[in-house]
């Protein structure tokens, strides 16, 4: 408990001088792995959501990618999957604003927001995120009242690492005057 206080009490005392968090030593818990029941590298989520994987408007070669549009093509998600995986597999998760995208091919879900699985959607506000995944993130701010936190592991022995067999899971979550603009997630390309 009191290695607990502690590492508590030193990214609280490194955000509010810092603006960073105390990062060495810290392990996440918890990992964002789906967008509207699609989770990360997992043919059969995409299956049972979207239907048909061979009926679905993949686009590129190198890179298959596969868009997804909320109900009002309001949000857009970029499904991206890496050369050689399974089709559906998607190795990393992109949500942002569908504006000036919303014409392009792409697969329309009768949903309001594209969601993770623990409520993470555009305009939640930033402590929302820092409360359901914790302090253990870099920060980087940039110009326009923009700030984006990232979460990252290489741990073997994290869950989700150990269930994908990748190297690593990144979760970044931008946002602009405290509200979620944009967010990613997923495994670097080996």
């Amino acid at each position: 408990m009191e290695r607990r206080m502690n590492r508590i009490g030193c990214s609280l005392a490194a955000l509010l001088v810092f603006g960073e968090s105390c990062f060495a030593g810290c392990k996440i818990t918890h990992a964002e792995t789906d967008i509207a029941g699609v989770g990360l590298d997992d043919e059969a989520s995409a299956e049972r959501v979207l239907g048909a994987l061979d009926q679905l408007p993949v686009t590129g070669d190198d890179m298959p990618t596969l868009l997804l549009f909320n109900r009002e093509k309001s949000e857009m998600a970029t499904m991206t999957q890496y050369p050689g995986s399974v089709r559906g597999a998607f190795a990393v998760i992109e949500v942002r604003s569908a504006v000036g995208a919303s014409r392009r091919p792409g697969k329309l879900l009768e949903t309001e927001h594209l969601a993770s699985e623990r409520g993470v959607r555009l305009g939640v506000p930033q402590q929302f995120v820092i409360d359901l995944l914790g302090l253990c993130f870099t920060q980087k701010k940039t110009k326009g009242g923009r700030m984006t936190i990232r979460y990252e592991t290489e741990d073997p022995s994290h869950p989700f690492l150990q269930r994908v067999h990748m190297p690593n899971y990144f979760a970044e979550y931008t946002f602009r005057h405290d509200r979620l603009v944009a967010f990613r997630y997923g495994s670097d390309y080996p």
